[in-house]
């Protein structure tokens, strides 16, 4: 069987990698691993914000099924911008949702969420990715970073959080060589703050 490593990027537009056609953003190493692996060029976003598209990327299904609309909760933000108010809205992935690392883990994979979860805590066991169907998962407390959402350079002696979490993923990848594996990569860049190195 294949291995799979989806790599989810917070914020990044469509066509901000030089495989999609920018001519502002270098991302050589990107695009050698599109040209490699697949690229689905008509897989868009169910949703405008982070959680809800996570949500719908692990389970398969769209906001009114697993109930997860926005970030928080559905007044967040600046109420003079707000053009519309969501329906009530979770913060986490329903238990009993099934997602794609579920399936995997059952048909014999290892599987591993690394960096950003953003669909409950870590410390809930339904609801982190461990409690989903995760094997592993590693992320930015285990590692010595103080802030998950952030990059956070001097926890880790200097290095970015981005770094980090895709040494982790290697480390996954080389521990896991002799049978199938899915990575779920998160990495908090290309989101708010806008550093790097």
């Amino acid at each position: 069987p294949p291995n799979v490593i989806v790599i989810l990027i917070d914020d990044m537009g469509w066509k901000d990698l030089g495989t999609t056609g920018s001519t502002s953003h270098a991302t050589p190493h990107l695009d050698a691993l599109a040209a490699r692996g697949a690229i689905f060029d008509q897989a868009y976003a169910s949703a405008p914000n982070c959680a809800p598209t996570r949500a719908c990327l692990m389970s398969g299904q769209y906001s009114p099924r697993h109930g997860v609309y926005t970030v928080g909760d559905s007044w967040g933000g600046d109420a003079a911008r707000r053009r519309i108010v969501v329906p009530e809205n979770r913060e986490t992935l329903p238990g009993e949702s099934v997602t794609i690392a579920e399936v995997l883990r059952d048909a014999g994979y290892a599987t591993a969420c690394i960096g950003k979860w953003n669909l409950g805590t870590a410390r809930d066991p339904e609801h982190n990715p461990t409690g989903q169907g995760f094997d592993e998962f590693r992320h930015y407390r285990r590692m010595g970073f103080r802030d998950g959402y952030f990059d956070a350079p001097e926890a880790q002696g200097g290095r970015y959080s981005t770094d980090v979490l895709f040494d982790e993923t290697i480390d996954f990848v080389r521990s896991r060589r002799d049978g199938p594996f899915f990575v779920f990569l998160a990495p908090d860049a290309v989101h708010t703050p806008l550093e790097a190195p």
